[in-house]
């Protein structure tokens, strides 16, 4: 009979101080740790092009990547090299060789191996959690300041089933004393909200009030984010990532940036994959990648489709197998003709589809299939979406910039 482990952030800890990262090291980082269902790196993304801006020297690490394994490691804005990403790697792996380490454990201490110890040490470090908080290796790093983004339900298989148990471990990463910077909590997790914040005290904000607004009138929208009587224009679409930016502007804010300095940022936020432009069907109708994947995401992306010019929308989903099938899939399916497929990571059989296998307008488990016959189908006043998994999104996004590569 085999005993569960308790989860624990022991072993981290242990890789941090075998590649040198004490506590003092990391401090000079001034680590950032963002937990949240949805937008966590959108919200990274933005605070990143704010610091960056102000001239600071950020490293950034967020997950999962959608091409290439080196973009989970940004610094000065830019993805590291292969080369960079090699040693690191190597670095780690040989540190902590006997302690049985998760890959996403091995890649948050690559993080802080890249930002703090190989290279000349940033000034701040964002590290965006992976799953949950209480126990994600990037909670093992110290830090002081705390974000939080929208909650909602995702990975209940892990997290638990409702919001309260998902919430609290998304405010694990809260340390007693420091600054907890948050979107508006929903009512659920109100209990848990206020049995945390009498626990750990400290300084909490809320993200500050927002305008929002999208012109529709070009061929392609454009969305302004409003604060302190001030509007810019944003990359990030919709009212999420109206939302998203004020959140980071909310931040950087509170470590010092001053309001109107924070919003010149938000126009070149580089974050693909969030309703992503990659091309054009034969016909001449816009293809776009966005990987929601749950039904909070895909609750967002119903808010922003109506800015986009379409006739008919032709969608290519793939939902993961640990995800809410019905969730993702029955608001999808109201918008358009939708040609399902699969993942290529963590994906749920078209057999595993059920009822909605039969209302598809096309289904092939290979997800170039399923995009050729969408394209195929797309009138030039169309739009063709990829969506339900950020894996999906990854790997379509990588198979065209191969075309593109060889043609």
């Amino acid at each position: 009979m085999s005993v569960k482990t308790p989860p624990s952030l022991d072993r981290v800890r242990e890789g941090l101080a075998r590649i040198g990262a004490t506590d003092a090291v990391l401090a000079r980082s001034r680590p950032v740790v963002v937990a949240g269902t949805n937008g966590k790196g959108s919200v990274c993304a933005a605070l990143e092009a704010i610091l960056l801006a102000r001239g600071e020297r950020v490293g950034l690490f967020t997950s999962p990547h959608l091409v290439d394994p080196c973009e989970r490691f940004r610094v000065g804005g830019r993805d590291v090299s292969p080369a960079s990403y090699e040693r690191a790697n190597q670095e780690v792996l040989e540190a902590t060789s006997d302690l049985a380490l998760t890959d996403f454990e091995v890649h948050a201490l690559m993080a802080v191996w890249l930002f703090c110890i190989g290279n000349t040490p940033v000034e701040r470090m964002i590290l965006e959690v992976g799953l949950g908080g209480t126990f994600d290796a990037t909670n093992a790093v110290p830090h002081e300041t705390s974000v939080v983004t929208s909650l909602g339900l995702d990975h209940q298989d892990v997290l638990g089933a409702t919001l309260p148990e998902i919430a609290r471990s998304k405010l694990g990463i809260v340390s007693p004393g420091s600054l907890v910077v948050h979107a508006p909590f929903p009512p659920e997790a109100a209990a848990v909200v206020a049995e945390t914040r009498a626990r750990v005290g400290g300084r909490w904000v809320e993200t500050m009030p927002f305008g929002y607004r999208v012109d529709a009138t070009g061929e392609e929208p454009r969305f302004f984010l409003g604060l302190d009587a001030v509007e810019t224009e944003i990359s990030l679409a919709g009212h999420r990532g109206a939302e998203n930016c004020a959140l980071a502007v909310t931040v950087a804010r509170e470590l010092g940036v001053g309001t109107r300095e924070a919003l010149r940022a938000l126009g070149g936020i580089k974050w693909p994959g969030r309703m992503e432009l990659v091309g054009r069907a034969p016909s001449g109708a816009p293809i776009y990648l966005s990987g929601d994947h749950n039904p909070q995401g895909v609750a967002s992306l119903l808010e922003l489709l109506p800015a986009y010019r379409r006739e008919r929308l032709h969608l290519v989903v793939g939902v993961g197998r640990e995800k809410d099938l019905d969730g993702v899939l029955a608001p999808l399916f109201a918008l358009g003709d939708v040609y399902l497929t699969e993942t290529p990571f963590r994906g749920r059989a078209l057999a595993d589809h059920g009822a909605w296998l039969g209302r598809a307008t096309f289904s092939s488990p290979d997800p170039m299939a399923a995009l050729k016959a969408a394209t195929e189908a797309a009138a030039r006043e169309d739009l063709v979406l990829v969506t339900g998994s950020l894996y999906l999104v990854g790997l379509v996004r990588a198979l065209r910039k191969a075309a593109r590569r060889d043609s």
